[in-house]
């Protein structure tokens, strides 16, 4: 699967909107549904150590700019920048798939661990 350095980093919440709890070791995302086994896997560039993980509607913070089955993003919090994940949602929810958007933002070296969205 992968490797555990004794160095590694990690970290784990839960995204309450999409019922499921994440997990990170260093560069890597592991999405999991709390009362199931689907799991799903996203990795960064192995340089950047995943710090944080946030769920966001899609539809109604971005209507119109992704296909109608990513209905959630997760923004993913590194030490360098803060990407958008999309989440595609299939089987009524049950199974997850994570695609990178290359969509990021730098955060010029701030390091954040929480982040609120404040819709305008």
């Amino acid at each position: 699967f992968m490797r555990v350095e004794p160095s590694s980093q990690c970290l784990m919440g839960l995204l309450p909107r999409l019922r499921r709890a994440w997990l990170s070791i260093d560069h890597e995302l592991f999405v999991w549904e709390v009362a199931g086994r689907d799991l799903c896997r996203h990795a960064l560039s192995p340089d950047q150590t995943i710090l944080g993980v946030h769920a966001l509607p899609a539809t109604e913070l971005f209507p119109g700019v992704f296909a109608e089955h990513i209905r959630h993003v997760l923004l993913v919090i590194t030490a360098s920048e803060i990407q958008l994940v999309a989440v595609e949602e299939a089987g009524g929810g049950f199974s997850l798939a994570l695609h990178g958007t290359g969509l990021a933002v730098a955060t010029e070296g701030v390091n954040m661990l929480a982040l609120e969205v404040l819709r305008g």
